[in-house]
């Protein structure tokens, strides 16, 4: 039984986390880059031992991944 599954008794929704470089984090650097704005995101990212994090991110203008944000989510 995994971690999420006795807190809630049913799946985790791991099958839609993914990692901090993963798709929405290139299309996210692809986006800002060809507005020219600093703009932020978050996304469910899994940790490699059943748990997810909230992870927030921070792109500045040329696309490029500044900062995260990590915290381990309830679900």
């Amino acid at each position: 039984m995994r971690r999420l599954d006795i807190i809630f008794g049913t799946p985790a929704p791991i099958e839609g986390a993914e990692r901090v470089d993963g798709p929405t984090a290139r299309m996210m650097s692809e986006a800002v880059r060809s507005a020219g704005v600093v703009a932020r995101g978050t996304i469910v990212e899994p940790d490699g031992n059943g748990a997810l994090h909230n992870t927030a991110w921070v792109f500045d203008r040329a696309g490029a991944l500044r900062g995260t944000y990590r915290k381990i989510h309830r679900y």
